[in-house]
């Protein structure tokens, strides 16, 4: 097989692999289903707070030890520091 066969078989071969996810995702998404009652609305809008809440609290270690990091080997580098990296890395 040449390079120009193999280049366009590879390029049909995605065209189909994509075609197939999208059309996947159309009929999922065209069927009603369990998510559609008010109870399964309010059950996804708690989870989504929690996901928030989640996200919220990392980026909240993340900056601290952000902070933290910044002075290591610097005037305020000293074993407390440390251990609070340490303590922040293993809540995380």
């Amino acid at each position: 097989m040449s390079c120009g066969a193999e280049v366009a078989k590879r390029r049909t071969d995605q065209a189909s692999i994509s075609g197939g996810i999208r059309a996947a995702i159309n009929r999922r998404l065209s069927r009603p289903g369990v998510y559609d009652s008010p109870e399964a609305s309010k059950s996804s809008e708690l989870q989504l707070a929690d996901c928030q809440r989640i996200i919220e609290e990392l980026n909240t270690l993340v900056a601290s030890f952000r902070d933290l990091l910044i002075h290591i080997g610097k005037g305020h580098d000293n074993p407390d520091v440390r251990d609070k990296m340490r303590g922040i890395r293993k809540n995380a």
